[in-house]
């Protein structure tokens, strides 16, 4: 027999729930918990390199069980998996509407050796992950605030797989960057250049820079051709299913305020974009959302959004 999952390290437990609960009071008690993991080693006997180094210090505080006061302080998550491939990450959240964050995250990590690592069974994740991201402030969506971030994210040669879908989506390669100067949506920037993948002989790749995210100001190019029931089947989720075809070879420039002030001529939209059989169950809604047909074509459209739905309408 083979060795089996090997878990070696010192951890400590904590968790309490202190305080009166009395809803005519409005009281509610405060829970506190702690998890702490020192100097781990995860090996599943099959990995040629077992996870070493691994450690966690994370706390949790919910004063009056109130999502609004949560706090999360991840003092510590880091692990390395042989020379060149480690993996650190410090976080700080404290609210939920109105979060305050301070995050640190580092790390070059190849993800087939994480995953045998790990033992996972029901996922086969491969590529070379590579991320420094730096973010220090306030998010909120009702007051258009983003904290002040510089980082990327890396993924090269990425493969995906899952046990409920025979074949992998493969080729995967992100090139992301974010960046926030001042601590608003305004200086908020994400670029894509690119994300690009392949799945069944299908090749997907996206190119995009956005800006000023108060007036979104956009650079989109999309290429390629989904199946998205056979990608749904990848990430199946019980009581939803999808399918269909989406073709897209598009090219979009502009910024929101142009649609919205009816300054359609600064908008510069063209391309093609073809669906085929759309089809989204849910076990939520009595019938299934379908369209057999849509085949949009755009020259210099200058509302590519209202001529969707339009046609849609029509369908």
């Amino acid at each position: 027999m083979g060795k089996r999952h090997q878990i070696e390290g010192d951890s400590d437990f904590f968790f309490s729930l202190k305080g009166r609960f009395s809803e005519q009071k409005n009281q509610k008690p405060r829970l506190k918990a702690k998890l702490m993991v020192k100097d781990g080693f995860v090996s599943n006997g099959k990995a040629p390199i077992p996870m070493n180094n691994f450690n966690m210090d994370l706390n949790v505080d919910l004063p009056d069980l109130n999502t609004e006061e949560l706090g999360l302080n991840l003092k510590n998550l880091s692990f390395d998996l042989g020379p060149n491939n480690n993996f650190k990450a410090v976080v700080k959240t404290k609210g939920l509407d109105e979060m305050q964050i301070n995050a640190n995250v580092k790390g070059a990590v190849n993800l087939q050796t994480l995953t045998q690592a790990l033992g996972l069974k029901d996922i086969d994740a491969r590529g070379l992950m590579d991320t420094n991201i730096k973010a220090n402030g306030i998010f909120s969506l009702d007051k258009k605030l983003f904290p002040k971030t510089n980082g990327y994210l890396n993924l090269k040669n990425g493969w995906l797989k899952t046990k409920y879908y025979p074949n992998p989506i493969q080729n995967i390669n992100i090139v992301a960057n974010i960046i926030n100067t001042d601590g608003t949506f305004k200086s908020l920037g994400v670029k894509l250049d690119p994300f690009k993948f392949d799945f069944e002989g299908n090749p997907v790749f996206v190119n995009a820079d956005l800006q000023n995210f108060e007036d979104v100001l956009y650079k989109v190019r999309a290429k390629g051709t989904l199946n998205v029931g056979r990608i749904y089947k990848v990430f199946a989720k019980k009581g939803l299913d999808v399918s269909g075809l989406i073709m897209a070879d598009l090219s979009l420039n502009g910024q929101q305020s142009y649609a919205t002030t009816g300054q359609y001529s600064r908008l510069d939209n063209r391309g093609n974009l073809i669906l085929k059989n759309i089809k989204a169950t849910t076990e939520y809604l009595p019938k299934s959302f379908y369209i057999k047909e849509g085949n949009f074509e755009f020259e210099n459209e200058k509302n590519l959004v209202q001529k969707v739905f339009r046609e849609l309408w029509k369908i």
